[in-house]
C-alpha cells in the first residue's frame, strides 16, 4: 500500500572490448487496449514484447529469496508459500547460490549468506518451516538486505514470496523511488510471488515492472491450486536475461504517453506504458541500450485501437500512476488481466451494497455508494440507478410517513418503540479507489 515511484534511466551493462554486434529490429506491432471515457479522453496501454531480443541464458545466478513469515502468512496460505519456495529452490541449477531469508518486522537471514542451492533445500528451508509467522512484513528491510548482500555479484536475482502488505514500514514515495533506483542501477530484478487472503498486488507488480523482474500472483482459483509449475516457471526466468533500455523514443510525439522513465524488457512477459489522448496514425516508440555487450534498437509501430469492454479500469490506473509519479504496477498481461478483473469485482460488490441499502430504506448510504461507483467508473448505469432510486423512493418514503402521520389528540394504537442509533454508511469503510487497482 505504497505507491512509490521510480524512473530513472536504466544503465547499461559495459561494452566488452572486442567489437559488438549491433541488433537493429524494426516493424514489430505494439498491442493497444484502449477506452473512451466520458470525460472525453481516450485512456490506453500499450503493450510492447521483443521478439528478438537475444535470449542469451545468465549462468550462475546468486539468489536472494525473501520469505513473508508474518502472521497473515498462515495456514493453506502458508502451506502454498512453501510449496512454491520449495519447487523454486529444486528448480535451480546445481552451480547457482542461495541465501534466505524470514522476513516479518525485520529481514532475519537463515542461511549465513550465500549457499549452495544443497545447502538451502535442507537446513535453509527446514529454519523457515520451523519459523512460526508473527507479526507484520517490513519489506523495505528485505530489499536492503538484498542489495547489500548482492553487492559483488555479476548476475544477481530477488525473488519475494507473499501478500506484499508491508504494514510494519508504509514505504515512502522518497524511499521507494531510492529502492527502485538502487535496483535498475545494479540490474537487480525482483521477482515475486503474490499469496495471502489480501495482497497489495500494486507494490508487487511495481517492484517486478520496475526492475525488471517476473510477477505471478496466487488468484484462489482453481488454475493456481498447483503452484509447482508457477515456481519453475520462476526459477527459469531468473536466468534470462533482462534489457535495461538506456532511452525511449516516440515518434511523433505523444503528449499523454507516460515514458519518462523507461521499463527494462523481457522475453517473457509483456512490458506495459500507460496514455492518455489520441494516437496518431503511423506512431512509433523506439528503445535503444546494450544488452550482454550488443546495442539494441527495438521499433514498435502504434496502431489506434477501438474502445474495448472491460478496460474502465484503465481510467484510475491510469490517473494513479500520474499522481505517483508514472509508478506502473502492470507487470505484463498477467497483471493486467488481474487488475481488470479487481476492478470488475469491487464494482459488482458495491453494487449490490448499493441494491441492499435500497431495500432496508436506506436511501443516502446508496446514494453514497451510487457517487462511489461514479468516482472510478463513471457510465456505469446501474450506479445511476442506484442514485436516482434513492433520490426518487426517499421522497416516497416522505409522502407516507406525511399521509400516515396520527392524530395526536387519539391514542396510539402501538407504544412508541426506542430510537435505533444511526448505522455507518457501507462507504464509510470503502477503501480509496486505488486499491480497486492489484
Amino acid at each position: 500500500m505504497m505507491m512509490q515511484k521510480s524512473r530513472l534511466g536504466f544503465s547499461c551493462t559495459f561494452l566488452s572490448l572486442t567489437l559488438t554486434a549491433s541488433l537493429l529490429h524494426a516493424g514489430q506491432q505494439a498491442g493497444v487496449q484502449s477506452l473512451s471515457a466520458p470525460d472525453g479522453e481516450t485512456y490506453y496501454a500499450i503493450t510492447l514484447q521483443s521478439q528478438s531480443m537475444p535470449h542469451m541464458p545468465v549462468a550462475q545466478v546468486d539468489h536472494v529469496v525473501l520469505f513473508d513469515t508474518s502472521a497473515s502468512q498462515i495456514g493453506e496460505h502458508r502451506l502454498h508459500a512453501l510449496t512454491v519456495a520449495e519447487a523454486f529452490l529444486q528448480s535451480l541449477p546445481a552451480d547457482d547460490r542461495v541465501a534466505l531469508y524470514a522476513l516479518d518486522v525485520q529481514a532475519v537471514p537463515l542461511t549465513t549468506g550465500f549457499v549452495p542451492v544443497s545447502t538451502a533445500l535442507d537446513s535453509g528451508l527446514s529454519a523457515l518451516k520451523a519459523r512460526f509467522p508473527a507479526g507484520s512484513t517490513d519489506i523495505a528491510a528485505g530489499l536492503k538486505a538484498a542489495n547489500s548482500l548482492l553487492d559483488t555479484s555479476a548476475d544477481k536475482s530477488v525473488l519475494y514470496i507473499g501478500d506484499g502488505m508491508s504494514t510494519a514500514n508504509l514505504i515512502q514515495e522518497s524511499d521507494m523511488l531510492r529502492m527502485i533506483e538502487q535496483l535498475q542501477a545494479r540490474q537487480i530484478p525482483v521477482h515475486a510471488y503474490g499469496v495471502g487472503p489480501n495482497q497489495d498486488r500494486q507494490l508487487l507488480g511495481i517492484l517486478s515492472h520496475h526492475t525488471g523482474g517476473l510477477a505471478m500472483i496466487d488468484s484462489g482459483m482453481e488454475a493456481s491450486a498447483n503452484p509447482v509449475p508457477r515456481a519453475q516457471e520462476l526459477a527459469a526466468a531468473t536466468h534470462r536475461s533482462v534489457f535495461y533500455p538506456s532511452q525511449i523514443q516516440v515518434t511523433p510525439s505523444t503528449e499523454g504517453l507516460l515514458v519518462n522513465h523507461v521499463l527494462p524488457m523481457r522475453s517473457d512477459r509483456e512490458t506495459i506504458y500507460l496514455g492518455r489522448g489520441e494516437i496518431a496514425a503511423k506512431t512509433q516508440i523506439s528503445v535503444q541500450g546494450v544488452i550482454n555487450g550488443k546495442s539494441v534498437n527495438e521499433t514498435w509501430s502504434l496502431d489506434a485501437a477501438p474502445s474495448q469492454a472491460g478496460n474502465t479500469f484503465l481510467y484510475g490506473t491510469y490517473r494513479q500512476s500520474v499522481i505517483d509519479q508514472e509508478l506502473n504496477p502492470l507487470a505484463g498481461m498477467s497483471f493486467f488481466r488481474a487488475a481488470q478483473q479487481a476492478f470488475e469485482d469491487e464494482i459488482a460488490r458495491l453494487e449490490t451494497l448499493g441494491e441492499q441499502a435500497i431495500a432496508t430504506g436506506k436511501f443516502k448510504q446508496a446514494e453514497q455508494i451510487g457517487l462511489t461507483i461514479k468516482k472510478v467508473d463513471p457510465q456505469n448505469v446501474r450506479a445511476e440507478v442506484l442514485i436516482g432510486a434513492a433520490g426518487e423512493l426517499s421522497e416516497n418514503h416522505v409522502a407516507q410517513v406525511q399521509a400516515e402521520e396520527p392524530n395526536p389528540f387519539e391514542p396510539a394504537n402501538n407504544p412508541p418503540t426506542e430510537a435505533v442509533p444511526p448505522q455507518p454508511a457501507p462507504t464509510d469503510n470503502l477503501p480509496p479507489s486505488r486499491l480497486l487497482q492489484p
